[in-house]
């Protein structure tokens, strides 16, 4: 189910996507939903936050846009927010990565 949850998100990463519309495009409620992805010990959290930090690191590296540019176009309507998501998630803020791709082995 994670997968399934992955690919949806995945399709188009900088959608506002809610666990609510997820669910509708996998055809399954959302208590059932959370109860899959809590047997395979993930949540819908942590899905979406993998895949735009998955996304947010190839554009980071892929091109010499803003991080601005890079936070909308993987979901994020707060620069800050991207900014503090993406260091957590990585270790290290998105601007001191850009030189060196190699940086996302993660």
């Amino acid at each position: 189910m994670a997968d399934q949850v992955a690919t949806v998100i995945n399709r188009n990463v900088s959608e506002n996507w809610t666990i609510h519309r997820v669910a509708s495009e996998l055809y399954v409620s959302v208590s059932l939903l959370k109860k899959k992805l809590k047997e395979e010990n993930t949540s819908y959290t942590r899905i979406l936050l993998e895949c735009r930090m998955k996304k947010a690191s190839e554009l980071i590296v892929m091109q010499e846009g803003a991080v601005k540019k890079v936070a909308y176009q993987c979901g994020y309507s707060s620069v800050p927010y991207f900014i503090s998501q993406f260091r957590k998630y990585y270790g290290y803020t998105p601007s001191r990565c850009r030189p060196d791709g190699n940086l996302f082995k993660k």
